[in-house]
């Protein structure tokens, strides 16, 4: 672990990489301004997500076999979840953040099943509104974790073919809303940063709703999708493997991210027990 603190030490000393132009705004939303066309998801908001959310039900065997974490075990994971969910809810709270991108270096480090557990986690503060969406477009995973089948998802809605309502789907966690997809696309990129994703963004992420949104993104270094849809979250939180994410990558990772708000650093994987949260602030 302290190969890990020595690479984000230097990166953060290193050169910093220009941000994309682009910058997150809620103007629009808060002016009630709009796209032309049928579906004006800015007049969307979380309770009306939530009424029209397709209900499906959780098989307790299939999220033990992929370990999702629902918190009613008394230790282990689900005290490594909360110690997790206590911190990050400090720092959203103190920055007035409201959507933070989870990512990784590259594939295999357990972006979208600790997507899935954190945002489970923070759901059941009381109180505490939760939408998870999956914005991996070229490797979805989110619906396989949670064992959900729905038969559309957020590609469907970027590509005009149904309404957000059709999207949003509920579990019997409370409080935690899921926007799954269950294709893969080439131009993910492109739709990222279409009319259509930056609208449906403005509507989740507004203040009014009082909503955490969480973005499963595609990890840093294979593909383009998380610096292209960066400018639009508040914070980002980055995955990493022991023993799995190489030095390299990692070191490239915290460039790319240098100017970005990073809310932590998850230690997937972990085999010691000096940080037992698995979280570097």
């Amino acid at each position: 672990m302290g190969k890990i603190q020595e690479a984000l030490t230097r990166a953060k000393a290193a050169e910093p990489v220009p941000k994309p132009v682009l910058r997150r705004s809620t103007d629009a939303a808060a002016n009630g301004s709009s796209a032309k066309g049928p579906n004006r998801d800015q007049n969307l908001n979380v309770p009306r997500l939530a009424e029209h959310a397709t209900l499906l039900p959780l098989d307790p065997e299939a999220l033990e076999a992929n370990r999702v974490v629902l918190g009613s075990q008394p230790a282990g994971p689900a005290t490594s979840y909360k110690m997790l969910r206590t911190r990050m809810l400090h720092r959203i709270g103190a920055n007035n953040w409201t959507s933070v991108a989870i990512t990784s270096a590259r594939t295999g480090a357990g972006k979208s099943l600790t997507a899935v557990n954190t945002a489970i986690s923070l759901a059941q503060e009381p109180n505490q509104q939760v939408i998870l969406v999956d914005l991996d477009l070229r490797r979805p995973s989110i619906a396989g974790v949670l064992d959900i089948q729905h038969k559309v998802g957020i590609v469907d809605y970027l590509q005009g073919k149904v309404p957000i309502e059709k999207v949003v789907v509920r579990t019997p966690v409370d409080r935690l809303l899921i926007l799954p997809n269950h294709v893969s696309v080439e131009n993910s990129s492109e739709m990222l940063t279409s009319s259509k994703m930056i609208e449906l963004v403005k509507t989740v992420t507004h203040p009014s709703n009082s909503s955490i949104v969480l973005f499963d993104l595609p990890p840093l270094l294979e593909t383009d999708d998380f610096l292209a849809f960066s400018p639009h979250v508040d914070a980002v939180m980055l995955i990493v493997a022991e023993g799995e994410t190489k030095q390299t990558d990692l070191h490239r990772s915290a460039e790319l991210i240098s100017n970005l708000d990073i809310l932590g650093i998850i230690l997937n994987k972990s085999r010691g027990d000096e940080y037992p949260a698995g979280y570097y602030p």
